[in-house]
């Protein structure tokens, strides 16, 4: 770095400003013919072409004008799909502009947002495309006259950004519930927001029971009043949900050793829960109970109990059980651990990669983080 003159601050940002720019499209193609030809001279790459070095000199001057003719003859010799749409890439940076290249923010949605919104980021859900999904229900929301489109599009994007691991953009949609709920006096569709909240809060590793203690008691006191009638098509916070809240939240803090392990408490939940998943009459039901009951036998140390619950719980309609995979797969690779941590490290791998391809991305930062602490007890 040169010596600044007498009165001028130092530039400390000058090492990473480069000379040159390495998504220039003549960047990109010496990189690309270096990596699988070894060459970056224009004599060099000519040869390869079968062109004069002139021509190869005259296609880098005028790359901003290039014909499809020399640009299929600049890709022909190219072997890996990913080399050739990288030069394609920055070739259209160059010709069209990097503003075009840039992932459009603009999601097309009608306005006022109706009901075939929603189907479109339905749609985009089952298609996986989580990320433009949850940007569209924000959209939807925020652009929303009728509330309950309103109400069903943060329900969406709650979801989305949950599953993506976004804490902070579902907690946006978690507090336009609430604030909603509010205006509108809705203490149900209030306790739902809080209950959101308090599902992203237990999320984060850092969160303690004297934060979600008092939540759950602001979602009970909210969930006592008169019921709606009828339901309206949009999540509602009930006293049976917070009383289930507050028992996996105990669980969960116990798991991460926040707070100790209570058997007298563990043992009253595993027989309430046994009793609840074999008299359950909805799939959904049965597979949370029997998850609990496999939770509740591996802080007991009970884990061949513990791996016959998550067995049940996966039986139970698995491909309708949103999440079963991934939290089936980490249940189970946390029971293997405490017998075979070398298997077990072998078994999260795959449910790592399983939640990538699904984006669940939420429970992939959870198996990730067993699979590290598993892979240093290895060690």
């Amino acid at each position: 770095m040169a010596k600044p003159k007498e009165g001028e601050d130092h530039d400390y940002l000058a090492p990473a400003q480069l000379e040159i720019n390495p998504s220039h499209f003549v960047q990109v193609v010496k990189e690309v013919y270096q990596v699988e030809y070894g060459v970056t001279e224009h004599q060099e790459i000519a040869e390869i072409i079968g062109v004069d070095k002139s021509r190869v000199s005259q296609v880098f001057r005028g790359a901003y004008d290039l014909q499809p003719k020399s640009l299929r003859a600049l890709l022909e010799p190219v072997k890996k799909k990913s080399h050739r749409r990288a030069i394609l890439k920055s070739w259209n940076a160059l010709a069209f502009g990097e503003e075009v290249m840039a992932p459009s923010k603009a999601r097309l949605t009608s306005l006022p947002p109706n009901q075939k919104a929603l189907d479109r980021v339905d749609r985009m859900i089952r298609e996986m495309r989580l990320d433009v999904a949850a940007g569209l229900a924000l959209d939807i929301a925020g652009a929303a006259t009728d509330h309950i489109i309103r109400e069903r599009a943060l329900d969406l994007g709650y979801w989305c950004n949950q599953r993506l691991d976004v804490p902070h953009k579902a907690m946006l949609c978690a507090k336009e519930i609430i604030e909603g709920a509010r205006e509108r006096r809705d203490p149900y569709r209030e306790a739902c927001g809080h209950l959101y909240r308090i599902r992203i809060l237990i999320g984060l590793t850092d969160s303690t029971p004297a934060e979600i203690d008092p939540l759950l008691d602001v979602a009970e006191a909210l969930a006592a009043s008169s019921p709606v009638v009828p339901a309206p098509p949009y999540g509602l916070g009930y006293r049976s949900t917070v009383s289930t809240y507050r028992e996996s939240s105990r669980v969960t803090f116990m798991e991460r050793g926040t707070i100790p392990v209570s058997q007298p408490f563990l043992e009253a939940l595993r027989a309430k829960s046994l009793q609840e998943a074999k008299s359950a009459r909805h799939y959904q039901k049965k597979y949370h109970t029997w998850q609990m009951v496999s939770r509740i036998e591996l802080l007991l140390g009970n884990t061949f109990a513990a791996a016959e619950a998550v067995d049940k719980a996966f039986e139970t309609k698995k491909l309708y059980n949103l999440n079963a995979l991934e939290m089936s797969g980490l249940l189970m690779g946390r029971i293997m651990a405490e017998d075979d941590p070398l298997s077990a490290s072998d078994y999260l791998k795959e449910v790592s990669e399983n939640c990538s391809a699904s984006k669940d991305l939420y429970h992939k930062r959870l198996v990730d983080w067993k699979l590290t602490r598993v892979l240093s007890e290895t060690i």
